[in-house]
């Protein structure tokens, strides 16, 4: 999912995601989320907005979607009469959206929402129900609603979608076991439960020591952890369950990693802690837990990892690896964060009776997801507001018949037709929901596509072979977005430069082994044949030779076999052995490594017996997931040019100008090799990836 504010102004410098989406997203708070000042429910929050200049400023999709819902606003002299001048001048401009996207892998993944833009002045003359919208497309200008500029903004999904965007369909997260597999993105979190030991210990050259002999406490409470990482900074906080008003307090103040770990160097630490399975190692320090199937399992000596975590009193180190910690994201809506599915109110009428709403302070609803009736359907309009005709906590006195009457009949202008929910739905804070949508990184098979376009590859060619661009992107989709959130590629200015340099790099996901002939004018040349059977080795004398002596090779013929392959087109016998070690397919206590490389080198001079050994280079060409990881793993690892640093070290947010791309085409690529078009695909990848 590709999601934005409606309203998109330039990013401020060092100004975080969290602040700029509430920067464009100012709510009124006495029509905030999720009821309004009577206590009745209010399904969407009213942004306000100065709309004095010209051009107006527009109003925009928030995602990719379809139209279900148009309404053209009234002429503005009947915005100041009744019905719709209530209590105030009041627009009744309306679309709704209609979002089928994905969040994660498989059917879990697949999600329908929906956003509704009420009171606008103006309604754009390209809209048209049924039609595709994108993301960032102006669909009209704020208007007025009760005298003020304001537009209403509303998230909501029905029941069965409720458990695909948040993992349950009931109010508190099931800490009895792990989080999702198929969704996961954002900040990492732990449950702690009761009874578990906190150690004394320190870290030792990235390697954290402890003393397991004594326990300096045992938890008598639920602990919960949140773990944030970003750049060279790591922040760990924890929570507990207040007594008071139900919410979780923070234990201490938020610490740093004592070890130094950080998104920057996590490969290295991996790599000193986890030598038997570096990418094992690395997803364990990354989530907590080991996610995919594909790596070497990590041995039980080596699978464990100590944190230093706060608890009531004091600091102490808890082993994350053991199975009585339970591990999340972002993705699983954790409940300690204030995010609670409110299911306390199952009547069919406005009145907010929920005791969790009402006991809960306002700075804390922001995160409540409440199912209520839809609040637009004039079918059950007066079901809906009959408890405003007699007197109770909230009206007094009741409504009379005619204000009763005049209530029924501005509510029935604002309310919309068509195929509208007749029944109770869940509600999101949509600042809330963009905010936190924003980490997800899982592209769908529409935005890959918008990413790597049918009209950019070689048609002609493909045909030849029997194949399509919806088939080269399917193929590697699932394994990218993976990657994305595995490898720390979480900005869309990060994954503008990863997919424009992935665009020249790999012909945009086609060309995952390096030829010796031109693809689009002979894409049946032997050299981009399948290496199923074996991997590519033709007579010497061919283009590929270039490659020999250099990178590491050093035998005669290991320019062609270990010519470049996956989504990086990674090259040479030293690159292919370095990621061998990282995947625990060579014996790294013989042939031994550092984040730089291997500690005896064996080409200058020339020493065959300090090279490992590679039978089956094709490895990172017949496999989906090793072509698109092995080009991750590098991305992180860092080449020699980027002083063997992650390439998201060297990207500068918000910049993808072509001074800056050359930076990174340099990181990655040792020289400007094609890096005009490197950076020409890097913004236009910007314009569907960034705001």
């Amino acid at each position: 999912m590709i999601i934005s504010p409606p309203y998109l102004r330039p990013h401020a410098k060092n100004e975080s995601d969290e602040e700029w989406v509430s920067k464009m997203m100012p709510v009124d708070v006495g029509r905030g989320f999720p009821i309004n000042g009577t206590e009745s429910w209010h399904g969407g929050v009213h942004i306000k907005h100065n709309d004095s200049g010209y051009p107006p400023e527009m109003l925009h999709a928030i995602a990719d979607g379809t139209i279900v819902y148009i309404r053209e606003p009234a002429e503005k002299e009947k915005t100041k009469k009744e019905p719709l001048n209530y209590n105030g001048y009041t627009d009744n401009g309306c679309v709704v959206i209609k979002h089928e996207t994905e969040i994660g892998s498989g059917e879990n993944g697949k999600v329908t929402f929906y956003s509704m833009y009420m009171h606008l002045n103006f309604v754009s003359k390209a809209l048209s129900v049924g039609e595709k919208v994108g993301r960032k497309d102006s669909l009209g200008t704020t208007g007025m609603v009760d005298g003020m500029n304001a537009t209403h903004l509303q998230i909501y999904c029905e029941d069965q979608y409720i458990e695909k965007i948040t993992g349950r369909s009931q109010p508190h997260l099931d800490t009895s076991k792990n989080g999702r597999v198929d969704v996961c993105f954002g900040d990492i979190h732990l449950y702690i439960p009761s009874g578990t030991n906190f150690y004394n210990g320190k870290s030792i050259d990235g390697v954290t020591v402890v003393e397991e002999s004594t326990p300096i406490y045992t938890s008598s409470s639920e602990l919960f952890v949140t773990i944030e990482t970003k750049g060279d900074e790591r922040a760990i906080t924890t929570r507990q369950n207040g007594k008071d008003d139900g919410q979780f307090d923070i234990v201490g103040e938020p610490i740093n990693d004592v070890s130094g770990l950080n998104e920057n160097n996590m490969y290295e630490y991996a790599l000193n802690g986890y030598p038997d399975s570096i990418s094992s190692g690395y997803e364990l320090l990354r989530f907590g837990r080991v996610l995919n199937s594909e790596s070497k399992p990590l041995s039980a000596k080596s699978n464990n990892y100590w944190l230093n975590v706060n608890y009531p009193g004091g600091c102490g180190f808890v082993n994350v690896a053991s199975d009585l910690v339970k591990k999340y994201s972002d993705a699983d809506f954790p409940h300690w964060l204030g995010w609670i599915l409110v299911t306390d109110d199952s009547d069919m009428d406005s009145q907010c009776n929920s005791k969790v709403v009402l006991n809960s302070k306002r700075e804390y609803r922001s995160r409540l997801i409440c199912r209520f009736p839809f609040e637009w359907d004039q079918n059950t309009l007066e079901q809906r507001l009959g408890w405003l005709q007699e007197k109770n906590e909230t009206v007094d006195p009741p409504l009379d018949n005619d204000s009763w009457a005049k209530l029924l009949a501005h509510a029935r202008a604002l309310c919309i037709s068509g195929d509208v929910p007749k029944h109770r739905v869940w509600h999101f804070d949509p600042r809330a929901f963009i905010t936190l949508f924003r980490k997800c990184n899982w592209l769908s098979a529409e935005e890959l596509e918008k990413v790597y376009p049918d009209n950019l590859y070689p048609l002609k060619a493909l045909e030849k072979i029997g194949t399509s661009p919806k088939e080269v992107r399917e193929k590697y989709r699932d394994i990218i977005n993976r990657c994305l959130e595995k490898y720390f590629i979480t900005t869309p200015t990060r994954k503008s430069h990863f997919f424009g340099q992935g665009a020249v790099e790999s012909g945009m996901l086609l060309l995952m082994i390096e030829g010796a002939a031109s693809f689009s004018r002979n894409p049946t040349h032997l050299s981009f044949a399948s290496e199923i059977n074996g991997y590519y080795n033709p007579p010497s004398g061919g283009y590929l030779d270039y490659l020999n002596g250099r990178l590491g090779n050093i035998e005669p013929g290991d320019g062609p076999k270990f010519r470049g392959r996956g989504m990086k087109q990674l090259t040479g016998r030293e690159n292919y052995s370095k990621y061998w070690g990282y995947r625990g397919w060579i014996d790294l206590e013989k042939y031994p490594m550092n984040y730089k490389g291997f500690i005896n080198g064996w080409w200058r001079p020339v020493n065959l017996s300090k090279a490992p050994a590679i039978a089956d280079p094709q490895l990172l060409s017949i496999s989906p997931y090793n072509c698109i990881d092995a080009g991750a793993w590098y991305w992180i690892a860092g080449a020699r040019t980027a002083g063997f640093r992650p390439i998201n070290a060297k990207i500068v947010e918000l910049d993808v100008s072509h001074e800056h791309s050359k930076v990174v085409t340099k990181a990655i690529n040792g020289a400007y090799t094609d890096e005009e078009r490197r950076w020409k695909e890097t913004v236009r990848i910007s314009h569907i990836l960034m705001d």
